[in-house]
């Protein structure tokens, strides 16, 4: 619980007002002004805290393909956050080493948001050819996502 939200369940409507003078919500003013009952609760103070990554997931569309090159594979990502508001860096991992430059992206409230990548692969001599990408989130924490493989056989 934060210094804030035991503030608010500690001390009296009195003591609460003075303390609402520099750092309380516009919801907390407005309670304080209808004199709420002891059992009220304190608004959240997710937002108040910092901006963490608490998953990354990826997938790739389509996991095999079979046919005429070249073939499109699409990466969608997730990235989920807690806190905020914020912003992350991240950046695509490829099997075949090929670097990604860092891109950014902002997040107003918390929850979840997608990003896409796409590969276009022309003709490859293995059959099948296999690779990977993986999602790497380096700020505000690092975190990976499991590589996304398919499969590619050019006819």
């Amino acid at each position: 619980m934060s210094e804030r939200s035991q503030a608010w369940t500690m001390v009296g409507s009195a003591a609460l007002a003075a303390l609402c003078v520099t750092s309380c919500t516009e919801a907390q003013r407005s309670a304080l002004r209808g004199s709420p009952s002891p059992s009220s609760s304190p608004p959240s103070s997710s937002v108040d805290e910092p901006l963490r990554v608490t998953a990354v997931a990826l997938t790739v569309d389509p996991r095999e393909y079979k046919g005429p090159c070249p073939a499109l594979f699409t990466f969608r990502g997730t990235v989920t956050v807690e806190g905020g508001p914020g912003e992350i860096t991240y950046k695509w991992l490829r099997s075949d080493g090929a670097t990604a430059p860092v891109e950014k992206l902002k997040f107003a409230v918390p929850g979840p948001k997608l990003i896409e990548s796409r590969w276009d692969l022309g003709e490859q001599p293995e059959r099948p050819f296999e690779a990977w990408q993986r999602l790497l989130v380096l700020t505000p924490q690092r975190l990976e996502s499991k590589s996304a493989g398919f499969a590619m056989t050019c006819e």
